[in-house]
């Protein structure tokens, strides 16, 4: 099991060309890519997607690239004819206008057109590569840490598990103890209400089937505890199951509404009411299950 919260980071360095990945993640019903490529390699937004679909299956994730370039790259061009044009220009007003002032090179270059910025050359096979490696050894150690997180909601989720595993057994003793207190709940409203009936009268067995079937509540505790065992299972599996467990949980809310609606026993519904906020609690940690 993993989450859907982490972190990861990675760089690689190709001919020249270094390049940072920073990723994090968290939880959303579908997988979310949300890139910020360097804007000299804007290209670089098919290779992250191409590539996290590999590693990851939902999530918000966030992926941020650096670019840098060796040392020995040159990014601004000297216009020499521009320099020496400015150089005579202001040594014939020297001349002309008899100054002593002199201006300095440093000066010179500040002049426009002096000096132009060059837009660096990317070579996007090369640049592609090195990104793919650093993607690769983010996303890797963005799997570790969302494993890592995964461990905690595991545990948390197994315990709450086993909570409601307890529970079903005690709702199906209380649901047990209800169905033989019913026939004396009727007989006590019977002769409340000062009406004579004999035990075995058509009447009085009809009256306790219609309450016993409406308050049975065995098809529900079968199907609870059908979806408390399939939890069980999903808490052990290594594929993305999060989907799945956000569906169960609301199927088990549901049979656990029906419950609640079906008994007037006082018992099984502290224990319903009990059952409903666990089943609330996981539902709120499955919302971070990859």
């Amino acid at each position: 099991m993993k989450s859907m919260t982490g972190f990861g980071r990675g760089e690689a360095a190709v001919n020249g060309y270094q390049i940072s990945v920073d990723i994090s993640s968290v939880n959303r019903k579908q997988l979310d890519i949300r890139l910020s490529p360097p804007k000299e390699a804007i290209f670089l937004d098919a290779v992250v997607r191409s590539v996290v679909p590999g590693f990851l299956a939902r999530g918000s994730v966030n992926v941020q690239m650096k670019l840098n370039f060796s040392s020995t790259f040159n990014g601004v061009k000297f216009n020499d004819d521009t320099i020496a044009a400015y150089m005579k220009h202001l040594q014939e007003l020297n001349d002309s206008l008899n100054l002593t002032n002199t201006v300095s090179l440093s000066d010179i270059l500040q002049l426009p057109g002096a000096v132009d910025e060059l837009e660096p050359t990317v070579d996007v096979d090369e640049v592609s590569k090195a990104a793919e490696e650093a993607l690769e050894m983010a996303l890797k150690n963005l799997v570790e840490s969302r494993s890592n997180e995964g461990l905690h909601l595991k545990e948390d989720l197994t315990g709450r598990c086993q909570y409601m595993a307890d529970a079903l057994v005690k709702l199906n003793s209380a649901s047990k103890a209800s169905e033989g207190q019913l026939k004396e709940k009727i007989l006590t409203r019977i002769n409340d209400a000062g009406l004579e009936l004999e035990l075995n009268d058509d009447r009085l067995y009809q009256e306790v089937v219609f309450y016993a079937d409406r308050s049975d509540i065995t098809e529900e505790l079968v199907r609870l505890d059908g979806h408390v065992k399939s939890f069980e299972q999903m808490l052990e599996k290594t594929d993305p199951a999060g989907r799945e467990m956000d569906f169960l949980m609301q199927e088990m809310n549901r049979e656990v509404n029906t419950t609640a609606s079906k008994s007037s026993d006082s018992e099984i519904l502290r224990l319903v009411v009990s059952m409903k906020a666990e089943i609330e609690r996981c539902r709120e940690q499955v919302q971070n299950v990859e």
